[in-house]
């Protein structure tokens, strides 16, 4: 055979192999699915329903009477309250590194409820005007976002939470934290203890 012959018949097959390949790509939008729903709740200016789906982009909003519950890529799950909105800003399911993978939510205003899957979930975000916080795989949190500051309380695992103008705490499970606009947040506190 030529080397010419040689050249390109290894072309082809480098060619071949990395057709094969996973692309590197960024992975594609996800969706998250409602999978539990009462009163009404609108996302992208239509009532939602059990089985719809949210794309990345979109918001959702809930009446007085209104509650949600999504599940995002990975088994996440955030139950939204009553009077919320929420914004998916990034939704990305696993591709090709876990790098690539992310959920971010943005809370305008009201409470989500979160529980970030151990096991295969993307990195997992929320800001709010006040402040932004990560959770950690495995964590369970609540969130409530108003006017004059942003509530974090951590039931399982631990989440960051920043501030717009800076600072950061690490809270772990059993305490929260508050951020204001233009301030860094508090020192973790112990929850109180539920009643029986």
């Amino acid at each position: 055979m030529k080397p010419a012959s040689n050249f390109f018949a290894v072309f082809a097959l480098c060619t071949l192999w990395l057709v094969g390949q996973p692309a590197a790509w960024p992975a594609e939008p996800a969706v998250a699915r409602v999978i539990a729903l009462s009163g009404e709740m609108r996302a992208g200016g239509h009532a939602l329903k059990v089985g719809d789906t949210v794309a990345e982009g979109e918001e959702i909003s809930s009446g007085l009477e209104g509650r949600a519950t999504l599940e995002f890529a990975g088994r996440s799950v955030v139950h939204i309250r009553t009077d919320s909105r929420l914004r998916i800003q990034t939704h990305r399911g696993s591709g090709a590194s876990s790098a690539q993978s992310e959920i971010r939510l943005l809370l305008d205003s009201g409470a989500v409820d979160v529980s970030v899957a151990e096991q295969g979930a993307p990195s997992f975000a929320i800001a709010s005007p006040s402040g932004n916080l990560a959770a950690v795989r495995g964590a369970e949190l609540r969130v409530r976002a108003r006017v004059e500051a942003m509530l974090v309380e951590v039931l399982e695992g631990t989440v960051t939470v920043a501030g717009t103008a800076g600072g950061q705490v690490v809270v772990g499970a059993g305490y929260g934290t508050q951020v204001k606009p233009a301030q860094a947040p508090l020192a973790p506190v112990r929850l109180l203890r539920a009643p029986d």
